[in-house]
């Protein structure tokens, strides 16, 4: 798994945008969401260690398998509740 935190200086945000740009320049889309444990692009599932630093959003998460940028989108609110 790659992790990075999240850019608070100059330098770590430069790193996070090249890491962006070297992405889109290779993939067709730099990020995917993770969804039920798992990539939406690739289709593979994450370990739940992994799933759940995405859902926290400290870091910058990448996929082991597609290598894409993670991000994750938390359930309206009235869903959560229904469940």
């Amino acid at each position: 798994m790659t992790t990075r935190k999240h850019p608070r200086d100059p330098e770590e945000l430069e790193a996070s945008i090249a890491l962006y740009e070297g992405k889109i320049a290779e993939l067709e889309s730099a990020v995917a969401e993770a969804k039920d444990g798992g990539c939406t692009v690739c289709h593979v599932r994450m370990r739940p260690q992994m799933f759940n630093e995405v859902r926290r959003n400290e870091a910058v998460v990448q996929c082991e398998n597609c290598q894409r940028i993670l991000y994750y989108v938390p359930a309206p609110a009235s869903q959560s509740q229904a469940s």
